[in-house]
């Protein structure tokens, strides 16, 4: 990895309600950047990993090291990124292959094309906007359309208020509705930003308080709490889950550029 610069850590406080710092895309120097972020799970915490990220001398990402104790086998996953001059990806190369991203004037992602690790083409991603939402729709390397994800904004185009997954029949699978905090989101601090918009077309800017969600009539909540740095910055999420199930906890760690 790059070497990096001092971990920024500051005085932690422990708040629901903070005030947002300015909405960043690609940082300019002498900004913050997520560096690396790390979560636990289940009833004993055995279930674990972590993303570690790493920069250019322009500050633009260039690689990360993908850790998931569940992955078969268990250990990282390597990826470098190719960006453009806007500093969005274009491309990520990882162990089994890489997945390239194509972009509109505004900076949304048009496609996302996935290819294994001889060059062959598997699936792709078609994206596409209106003023108050995208879809997400997958196909197979053949051109054959499958599931859908249509996602709303909120009002102020900030966030993303909704999330509907159809199938490839057009029956709704799953929805999802987010309520938010004013804080600011672990998505909306670069280059975690960047890894949420490639994968999903959006970051939100401000941190989801509560996710409800319906699957097949069954319904559950998923609800955050965060801690803060003095500047605004989460340090660490909490989430809990109206099912019993153990809570998740994830961690956040930042640098100076």
């Amino acid at each position: 990895m790059i070497p990096m610069k001092r971990v920024f850590v500051l005085l932690v406080l422990t708040v629901v309600a903070a005030s947002c710092g300015k909405d960043k895309d690609v940082p300019s120097a002498k900004a913050v950047f997520m560096s690396k972020w790390n979560w636990v799970y289940g009833a004993d915490g055995s279930k674990n990993g972590s993303e570690t990220y790493a920069f250019d001398a322009g500050h633009k990402i260039v690689s990360s090291i993908f850790y998931n104790i569940e992955t078969t086998p268990a250990g990282a996953v390597n990826y470098t990124y190719t960006s453009n001059a806007a500093g969005r990806i274009t491309k990520a190369q990882h162990n089994n292959g890489y997945r390239t991203f194509e972009y509109n004037a505004s900076g949304q992602v048009l496609k996302a094309s996935f290819f294994n690790a001889s060059g062959t083409l598997t699936r792709y991603y078609l994206y596409n906007y209106t003023a108050d939402g995208y879809e997400q729709v997958s196909y197979a390397a053949a051109g054959v359309a499958g599931s859908k994800k249509v996602f709303q904004y909120t009002a102020d185009k900030k966030n993303i208020a909704s999330r509907t997954v159809y199938n490839s029949a057009g029956t709704k699978t799953e929805e999802t509705v987010f309520t938010f905090l004013t804080t600011r989101s672990p998505e909306n601090i670069y280059p975690y930003s960047e890894m949420m918009k490639i994968e999903q077309g959006f970051a939100n800017q401000h941190a989801v308080e509560v996710a409800s969600t319906s699957v097949s009539g069954t319904s559950y909540t998923t609800r955050h709490t965060y801690t803060y740095n003095a500047e605004g910055y989460p340090l660490t999420d909490k989430e809990t889950y109206s099912t019993g199930a153990a809570p998740s906890n994830m961690t956040y760690e930042y640098i100076l550029k």
